[in-house]
């Protein structure tokens, strides 16, 4: 079995997102639509920080809970 390339997994993360758990609890999965746009983490923040920095101290403080 090959891997989903990007866009394949991209994809099925928005589906999976956009589609409720239960069918009567929205709109039919055929009304809904959705999309995903990759943002470099430079060019957005979390909580007033870049992305990337917020990104990289989450990752360490993470890998150090682990030790």
């Amino acid at each position: 079995m090959s891997r989903p390339s990007e866009l394949e997994w991209i994809g099925a993360v928005v589906v999976a997102h956009a589609t409720p758990a239960a069918p009567d609890l929205g709109p039919a999965r055929e009304l809904v639509c959705g999309g995903a746009i990759e943002i470099e983490p430079n060019d957005w923040a979390i909580g007033g920080a870049p992305a990337s920095v917020r990104r990289r101290d989450d990752v360490r403080a993470r890998a150090a809970a682990h030790q």
